[in-house]
C-alpha cells in the first residue's frame, strides 16, 4: 500500500516559507544599505574624479621652480656680465685718460686766468689800453673760472666713477656668487621635485582608478542581485501552488490522478529547493564580489606610511622656501648692487654734462678772443695788449679744444658702459623672480587645499567600503542561512514521494486545473518535464526582461 500524505507537510511547508521570507527579509534590509552606501560611494567617487581631474601640467615651461632658475641664472650671469665690464682694462684706461686730460683742462683755465692777470698788470698805468682791455679782460676772467670748476668738478665725477665702479663690480661678482650658490642649490631641489611630482601623479591616477573601479565593481555585482529581489514573490507564489497540488491529491479518489499529483507536487518542491539554493548561492557570489573588491581597491592608492602626494608637496614647499629666501638674499645685494650702479650712472651723468659745459665755454671763448683780434686789427694796432692777449687766448682755446675733443671720445665709451649698466635689466630679472615665487605659493597653497580635500573624501571612501563590506556580509549570512532551508523542501518532497504506490501508473487525468495555477514559467517547465503533451504552451507568461530591469532600476534607485 502507498504511504499517505503526511498533512503536517503543508505545515512544515508553510514554516519553510515563513522561515526563508524572514531571512529574505534580513538580506534585503542588508542589500538595501549595500545600496544607499553603494550610492554614497559613487557620488564620493565622482567628487574624487572631478577634485583630481585638473591637475597642473608638469610640463618644464609650467614648473615654476624651473622658471625661478631660468631666471636667476639670468641674473647671475648678467651680474658677472656687468662686474666684468666695469673692470675691463679698456674702461680703467678711458678713465684715466680722462682724469688726465681733465687735469690738463683745469691748468689750461689757471694758464688762462695767468695770461689775463699778466696783461692787466702790464697795462696798469695806460689809461687807454686799460678802456680797450677792461671788457675782454672781464669776459676772460669770468670764463676761466667757470672753466676751472667745470673742470674741477668732472675731474671729480670721473674719480667717482671710477671708485663706483670698483665697488659695484665688487658687489656684482658677489651677487653673481651669491645667485650662483642659489641655482646649485634650487637645480639640486628641482630634480627632487621633478621626481616626487612624477609619483604624486602616479598615486592621484592610481587613486582615481582604484576609486573608479570600486564603484563600478560594487555597482557591477549590485546589478546581480535582482534575482533576490524577485525570489520572495516567486517563492511565495510557487509554495501556494503546491500546497494547492498536495490538498487536491489528499482528497483525489483515483489512483491515477494522486500519482500525477503527486509526481508533479514532488517536481516542484525539488526545482523550488534548487531554486532557493541557487538564488543564495548567487547572492552570496555576487556579495563575495562586494567584499572582495572592497578588500582588493583600496582608495588610498596604495599608501603605506609615506604618501607620494604628501612627499611632493613637502619638496615643493620647501622649493617654494628656497624661492623665497632666494629672492630676499639676492634683492638685498641686488639693491646695494644698483644703488652703487646708480651712483656709476650719476657720475657718469656729471661728467658728461661738464663736459658739455666746457665745450661750450670753449666755443664762447673762442669768439672772444676772435672778436678782440678783430678790433685791434681795426685799430691798426698789431703790437696791442689787446691782440697780444687775444692771440694767447686763441692758443690756449685750441689747446683746450683738442682736450675736449679727446675728452669728448673718452666720454663715449663711457657712456657705451652706461648702455651696458642701464641695459642689464637686473631689476626687472629680480620683478620677475617676485612673480614666479608668488605664483608657485599660489599653486602650492591650491595643491594643499586639493590634497586636503583628497583625504578627507579618501576616509568617507574607506568608510564607506566598510560600510559595504559589514552590510554585504550580514546579506550573505542572512541568504546563506535561507538556503539552508532548501533540505526542508527536499524532505516534502521526499515524503510526496514515497506517497506513491510503485504499481501506479499514469493514465489519461486532466490536468488542465494544475496548468492554470502556474504564474511562472519555472513551474511549467517542471511541469512540461514530467507531462509534455498534457501542457498548452500558450498558458501564462513569463517575467520579460523589461519587468526585471524595472525592478532592477526601483532597487538601484
Amino acid at each position: 500500500m502507498p504511504k499517505e500524505t503526511d498533512p503536517g507537510d503543508r505545515h512544515v511547508l508553510d514554516g519553510v516559507a515563513v522561515d526563508v521570507m524572514d531571512r529574505f527579509d534580513d538580506g534585503l534590509a542588508h542589500l538595501s544599505r549595500v545600496r544607499t552606501a553603494a550610492r554614497a560611494l559613487g557620488e564620493t567617487v565622482e567628487r574624487l574624479l572631478t577634485l583630481t581631474g585638473d591637475q597642473p601640467d608638469d610640463a618644464p615651461d609650467d614648473d615654476p621652480l624651473r622658471n625661478f632658475l631660468s631666471h636667476a641664472r639670468i641674473i647671475r650671469d648678467r651680474s658677472g656680465e656687468t662686474a666684468r665690464l666695469l673692470c675691463e682694462d679698456s674702461f680703467s684706461e678711458t678713465l684715466t685718460q680722462m682724469d688726465d686730460d681733465l687735469r690738463l683742462l683745469r691748468d689750461r683755465a689757471t694758464e688762462l686766468r695767468s695770461v689775463t692777470y699778466l696783461t692787466k698788470i702790464v697795462c696798469a698805468d695806460n689809461a687807454l689800453e686799460n678802456a680797450r682791455l677792461d671788457p675782454f679782460i672781464r669776459t676772460l676772467e669770468q670764463r676761466s673760472v667757470e672753466l676751472r670748476e667745470i673742470s674741477t668738478q668732472a675731474l671729480k665725477a670721473s674719480s667717482a666713477i671710477r671708485g663706483a665702479s670698483r665697488e659695484a663690480a665688487r658687489t656684482l661678482s658677489s651677487l653673481g656668487t651669491t645667485f650662483d650658490e642659489m641655482v646649485r642649490a634650487a637645480e639640486t631641489a628641482s630634480t627632487e621635485i621633478c621626481t616626487l611630482a612624477e609619483g604624486h601623479a602616479n598615486h592621484i591616477a592610481t587613486v582615481r582608478d582604484n576609486s573608479r573601479r570600486l564603484a563600478e565593481d560594487i555597482g557591477g555585482a549590485v546589478s546581480r542581485l535582482i534575482d533576490c529581489l524577485q525570489f520572495p514573490d516567486a517563492f511565495s507564489q510557487r509554495r501556494e501552488h503546491v500546497v494547492a497540488i498536495i490538498a487536491a491529491r489528499e482528497t483525489a479518489t483515483g489512483a491515477p490522478e494522486r500519482h500525477a499529483l503527486g509526481r508533479i507536487a514532488a517536481a516542484q518542491l525539488a526545482a523550488m529547493g534548487e531554486a532557493l539554493v541557487q538564488v543564495t548561492q548567487d547572492a552570496q557570489n555576487a556579495l563575495s564580489v562586494v567584499t572582495a573588491s572592497v578588500d582588493a581597491c583600496d582608495p588610498g592608492g596604495g599608501v603605506g606610511r609615506e604618501d607620494p602626494s604628501a612627499q611632493w608637496l613637502d619638496a615643493a614647499r620647501r622649493g617654494n622656501d628656497l624661492m623665497r629666501e632666494a629672492a630676499d638674499a639676492g634683492r638685498a645685494r641686488l639693491d646695494s648692487s644698483l644703488a652703487l650702479l646708480d651712483g656709476v650712472l650719476g657720475h657718469i651723468a656729471e661728467a658728461i654734462s661738464g663736459l658739455e659745459a666746457s665745450v661750450d665755454l670753449n666755443g664762447s671763448l673762442e669768439n672772444s678772443a676772435r672778436n678782440a683780434a678783430i678790433s685791434a686789427s681795426r685799430a691798426g694796432d698789431s703790437g696791442s695788449a689787446l691782440h697780444v692777449l687775444s692771440q694767447n687766448v686763441r692758443e690756449v682755446v685750441i689747446a683746450t679744444t683738442a682736450l675736449t675733443e679727446r675728452l669728448s671720445k673718452a666720454l663715449q665709451r663711457v657712456h657705451g658702459v652706461s648702455d651696458g649698466l642701464k641695459g642689464a635689466g637686473l631689476r626687472e630679472e629680480l620683478a620677475m623672480l617676485d612673480r614666479i615665487q608668488a605664483g608657485a605659493k599660489s599653486m602650492a597653497d591650491a595643491q594643499t587645499g586639493m590634497l586636503r580635500k583628497l583625504g578627507t573624501q579618501q576616509a568617507e571612501l574607506s568608510q564607506q567600503a566598510a560600510d559595504i563590506r559589514q552590510a554585504a556580509q550580514s546579506a550573505s549570512t542572512a541568504f546563506g542561512s535561507a538556503g539552508h532551508e532548501a533540505p526542508r523542501l527536499e524532505l516534502i518532497a521526499a515524503n510526496q514521494e514515497q506517497a506513491i504506490a510503485p504499481d501506479d501508473v499514469d493514465a489519461a487525468v486532466d490536468l488542465a486545473w494544475v496548468e492554470a495555477l502556474y504564474t511562472m514559467e519555472e513551474e511549467r517547465a517542471v511541469h512540461r518535464a514530467l507531462y509534455p503533451d498534457s501542457f498548452s504552451s500558450a498558458m501564462g507568461l513569463s517575467v520579460t526582461a523589461d519587468e526585471a530591469d524595472e525592478d532592477l532600476d526601483g532597487f538601484l534607485m
